[in-house]
């Protein structure tokens, strides 16, 4: 269940749900993430605005050939590449990493990880 559900249909929140209903709320995610689903009018989804993939993949061969290639050659084959971020504010144990990568490992896929120390 999806937190605008959660919010809009929860009937245990009723004196909550007055002042949210009247106030116009931004929701931030992006058609086919979550179950379809009607919303009230004061909710504005606001997902994000991307360029259409081809145009990051011109601008991905302009500065990084190699993981370009890469790339092309994963989808020549047929295998999935998975893109990992673990995100800043966490900060994560070397044994759970190391967990996540032997995991990984057993995925028959490619793997982009933007891991910061």
């Amino acid at each position: 269940m999806s937190l605008l559900h959660y919010l809009v249909m929860r009937p245990q929140d009723q004196e909550f749900r007055k002042t949210w209903n009247d106030r116009t709320t931004l929701y931030q995610s992006f058609w086919g993430l979550e179950e379809a689903q009607a919303i009230p009018p004061n909710i504005v989804m606001t997902g994000p605005y991307l360029k259409p993939a081809a145009e990051y993949m011109k601008i991905l061969e302009q500065k990084d050939k190699e993981l370009f290639d890469w790339m092309n050659k994963a989808q020549e084959d047929g295998i999935p590449i998975a893109y990992i971020t673990l995100g800043s504010e966490c900060v994560w144990q070397e044994w759970a990493v190391k967990e996540l990568y032997f995991g990984l490992k057993e995925v028959n896929c490619r793997v982009i990880w933007g891991l910061k120390p």
